[in-house]
């Protein structure tokens, strides 16, 4: 780690002898509360897109001119599956004191999707998490009807959620087809994704980045910004070893990762810092954790934010927090995949990236599926006149 869901889909041709196959993705919706869930979120997309789902939410929304609501309709209206999560808060709610977490489900009954209901072990909420009085009393009544109109099914922990999740839709399937009403399913949309792997390659990198600090400390080089990410490597080579560079100024505060990471080169040069991580296990893929923290300038006039991509990435979502720098929205960023050319200059696409604004969370997202190795996502802003 250094410093789309899309709602279509074309066809992935692959030849058996002489036949040509199609691969098929079931697109599943993510409906929960956002702020106290987004951890939940994040494990059951990772394991719903590691599974060969296409996982579709709040996070995947693109701005746009409509009011909410309709582009919440319109994606769940190119949905095969509803996937709701419930735990200890009802969530924001319309002008008629109705959660968009419980209109997202009534919606999603009123056009016959198929819905997965899971719902919080409560000895496994925290009191920070939890509603009362009114909202309390609307979430209870919430729960209460979905154990009436669903089988549902108890969760503790986001990695028993994502399990279970996985085994659900798994069962549901298998009904399906024993029914004879199969699923609809979108034909697969890539024409790279599951090729035969030839070069390490990362399946999922997802990074939560935190930016903090005034106006006055980000003028001055000293916003704080805390990467915090995840990732699965594969490589024909075993064991899976990720090898990355992160470059800032004024530099390179704290690092750590999980397995452990083997810095390369002089660790006293806090600009830079170059590291290895390697999976323990010589026969499977690797699967890493990390955190950095940085300061570096976010000027008006100019800033920006990047994530370095080292090896070819199949899908990668950024979550931006600016909850603590707001003013950070007013200055117009753009998210792009950069990169350099073959004449040695860099090159900015600004088709392939997606990008969401949450009001909510105050945080954008930003989605990327099939980026080059060597590359990078950037959300940026350039303001020569402020």
């Amino acid at each position: 780690m250094s410093v789309h869901c899309n709602r279509y889909a074309a066809s992935l041709t692959i030849r058996k002898r002489g036949h040509i196959m199609q691969q098929k993705r079931y697109q599943v919706f993510i409906s929960s509360t956002y702020t106290d869930l987004k951890d939940v979120r994040e494990a059951v997309q990772k394991k719903l897109y590691l599974n060969k789902y296409m996982p579709i939410g709040m996070e995947c929304f693109k701005a746009a001119d409509e009011t909410p609501w309709e582009i919440i309709k319109e994606n769940i209206e190119g949905i095969d599956i509803f996937v709701l999560v419930v735990a200890g808060r009802y969530g924001s709610k319309d002008e008629k004191g109705i959660s968009f977490t419980e209109r997202e489900y009534n919606y999603a009954r009123q056009k016959g999707i198929p819905v997965l209901t899971f719902i919080r072990n409560p000895r496994n909420i925290s009191i920070q998490d939890s509603d009362s009085g009114e909202d309390l009393e609307k979430l209870n009544a919430f729960k209460f009807r979905l154990k009436s109109e669903h089988t549902v099914c108890e969760w503790n922990e986001k990695e028993d959620l994502a399990e279970s999740v996985i085994q659900a839709i798994s069962e549901l399937k298998e009904r399906s087809l024993r029914s004879g009403t199969a699923l609809s399913s979108w034909v697969h949309c890539s024409n790279e994704e599951d090729l035969p792997l030839t070069e390490t390659t990362i399946e999922y990198y997802s990074v939560n980045i935190h930016v903090n600090g005034t106006v006055s400390q980000c003028e001055k080089s000293e916003a704080e910004i805390l990467y915090i990410g995840s990732g699965v490597v594969d490589s024909p080579d075993k064991p899976v070893e990720y090898i990355d560079i992160v470059t800032t100024e004024p530099g390179i505060f704290a690092h750590s990762f999980t397995p452990k990471e083997t810095v390369m080169g002089e660790e006293r040069n806090i600009s830079t810092l170059k590291y290895k991580v390697t999976n323990p296990n010589s026969t499977d893929k690797l699967e890493l954790r990390g955190e950095i923290l940085v300061r570096q300038r976010l000027g008006k006039r100019h800033g920006g934010i990047a994530l370095n991509i080292p090896y070819r990435a199949k899908y990668v979502c950024i979550f931006l927090d600016i909850s603590k720098t707001p003013f950070i929205r007013d200055y117009g960023g753009k998210a792009y995949i950069g990169y350099v050319n073959k004449e040695g200059k860099t090159e900015k696409d600004f088709s392939r990236t997606k990008i969401a604004y949450n009001s909510l969370g105050m945080s954008y997202t930003i989605t990327a599926r099939n980026v080059s190795a060597n590359s990078y996502i950037s959300f940026e802003w350039d303001n020569p006149n402020a």
